[in-house]
């Protein structure tokens, strides 16, 4: 019954762990309001895109798409692999058109929904 018990509490920390790691900060704005906020989002997804010019902290987000794509970046931190996780998830849940999009443009193989949308 104890192992039952442990088993419950470590799945209910692994799920809640991934947004507690993410980097607070992305151009002095939370990444859950980035990924929540209209406005804020489409700033960087068109940054991303290459449709207008990139913050900071856009810039290191678009540059770490290729090593995303190469090899699910398992030379980056795990900080880098989790978030890029609950992006493309956040995506595929809730802005499937650009992530789409997203695809189309740099993973028409689409290797990051089959990494990571399980």
């Amino acid at each position: 019954m104890v192992i039952v018990i442990g088993l419950f509490i470590l799945t209910i920390l692994a799920l809640a762990a991934p947004l507690e790691l993410l980097p607070p900060k992305v151009d002095g704005h939370d990444v859950t309001q980035i990924l929540t906020d209209d406005k804020l989002f489409q700033q960087y997804f068109d940054c991303v895109m290459g449709r207008t010019k990139c913050t900071p902290g856009g810039q290191i987000v678009k540059d770490g798409i290729p090593a995303q794509l190469k090899d699910g970046c398992a030379n980056c931190p795990p900080i880098r692999r989790i978030g890029a996780q609950i992006i493309v998830r956040f995506m595929i849940a809730t802005r499937c058109p650009q992530y789409e999009e997203f695809e189309k443009k740099y993973d028409p193989q689409q290797k990051l929904r089959k990494l990571y949308a399980a």
